[in-house]
């Protein structure tokens, strides 16, 4: 299967999951709208999630005979951005287990952790693409990676590192 279809595929299941899951606490009219009101912000993150898995699955067959420790450490970096995608539905377990004074709590900073899910996915497909930079993998000069590559990569993960914290503590602090 190609890469592309893996970050398609990614994407429809994020989109999937997020409807399920709060049409299942709320209502599917509920999913709909919590979408639309947040409709940019939720884009960015299943497409960034979408895009980050297809890169995992492209560096993982670009560097099949590389170090399992790169394609692992990429693979760390792709969870820990799924969790940060999907911890704002903690608000709609939250009263489930007892606990809806924590849940006023998650609905307060919703927007705080889609954008951090949002940054992550970006820190996560940067990671990817530094990762490949490091191993010298070879793309086509006219293709969007080929172009990619060169950017000093490692420079502009830390970059956007400190601006996505930078980013987030902002969005933290006016929530």
């Amino acid at each position: 299967m190609k890469p592309q279809l893996y970050g398609i595929a990614a994407s429809v299941l994020m989109l999937v999951m997020y409807t399920v899951v709060v049409s299942y606490f709320n209502s599917f009219g509920h999913a709909v709208a919590q979408f639309v009101s947040l409709w940019p912000l939720m884009i960015l993150l299943v497409a960034g999630f979408g895009g980050q898995v297809g890169l995992f699955f492209y560096f993982k067959e670009k560097a099949g005979q590389l170090s399992g420790v790169a394609v692992a450490s990429s693979g760390t970096m792709s969870t820990g951005s799924m969790v940060a995608c999907c911890a704002h539905h903690i608000s709609d377990v939250l009263p489930l287990m007892g606990l809806p004074f924590l849940a006023a709590f998650a609905v307060r900073y919703q927007v705080f952790f889609i954008s951090l899910g949002a940054v992550s996915n970006v820190l996560g497909m940067l990671f990817l693409l530094k990762m490949m930079h490091s191993h010298k993998l070879r793309f086509g000069r006219k293709s969007v990676l080929g172009k990619l590559m060169r950017y000093d990569m490692d420079r502009t993960f830390k970059i956007s590192l400190a601006a996505g914290a930078v980013l987030l503590l902002s969005i933290f602090i006016v929530s």
